[in-house]
């Protein structure tokens, strides 16, 4: 086969380790990108709600509505190294993983289609594609991958039957969901899509599986925020969070205001 038709398998399988290699440099460049402002601010709205502060209430900013996506990995980062120190490298490695994910497999599910070799020119620049230059997991980025990983998962879920079907139908959900908590005006694409899919017969299950998945995870997404709006939520240092902008200190339990990163009485880190 030529390198411009479709791929043999060999072919492909060279063409998956040069994006793994790819990557790979990606991640190795995350230590030399610069730190816009726009950076920290995406990780901070997740540090608020790690540590207590309130969605709306103590702050109005469209981007802390998708800051929860961003939430798991904090903490996860905050539990094994016990600090924010490295933390925005470590959320530059989040968006090439992700990027990662998404570009292989656009190129493996595109590849069967298309010419391969534009497939993989595609799936390469969709990996090295950052908006605004923005290293980190940013909104805009997250969105354009989750929103490909959207439409690989319809045409996996078109393409088969049965069980296999409305697992790929509810993974589409998913990351339909995700994509529009990072930009809401992307939900008037996938709205056209679900309708489309809706009314052609062969596709109704697949849009209604997308359409039920979709409407779990608002209600989910819609429950959990109002949690952390009029609640707060648990952060995993043993820490206690009390409605409004105060965290309690975890050794002496005083209560302190989120202004403040000591506590008044021990001199303990928040």
């Amino acid at each position: 086969m030529t390198i411009i038709g479709k791929l043999t398998k060999n072919t492909s399988a060279i063409c998956v380790l040069f994006l793994c290699i790819l990557s790979a440099f990606l991640i190795f460049h995350t230590q030399y990108s610069f730190c816009m402002s726009d950076e920290g601010l995406y990780i901070s709205h997740a540090k608020r709600l790690y540590f207590g502060s309130h969605l709306i209430i103590d702050e109005w900013h469209p981007t802390q509505f998708y800051s929860p996506i961003l939430l798991p990995f904090y903490a996860a980062y905050r539990f094994f190294s016990g600090s924010d120190d490295g933390v925005i490298r470590f959320f530059r490695i989040v968006a090439v993983l992700i990027s990662s994910v998404s570009s292989i497999l656009f190129f493996i599910e595109t590849k069967k289609k298309f010419n391969g070799f534009i497939s993989f020119c595609a799936a390469a620049l969709l990996m090295v594609f950052s908006r605004a230059n923005i290293a980190g997991a940013s909104y805009y980025n997250l969105n354009l991958h989750f929103s490909v990983l959207s439409f690989i998962f319809v045409s996996k879920a078109i393409k088969r039957q049965g069980k296999k079907a409305m697992i790929c139908s509810i993974a589409s959900g998913v990351f339909i969901s995700l994509a529009v908590l990072c930009q809401a005006f992307s939900a008037i694409l996938f709205i056209g899509l679900i309708v489309c899919l809706l009314i052609n017969k062969t596709t109704r299950k697949c849009g209604c599986g997308i359409l039920g998945t979709v409407s779990l995870m608002g209600a989910v997404y819609t429950d959990t925020s109002a949690g952390y709006a009029f609640h707060g939520a648990k952060t995993s240092d043993g820490g206690t969070l009390t409605a409004g902008s105060y965290w309690t200190c975890p050794q002496c339990k005083t209560r302190n205001p989120m202004s403040k990163i000591e506590c008044k009485e021990c001199g303990q880190i928040r």
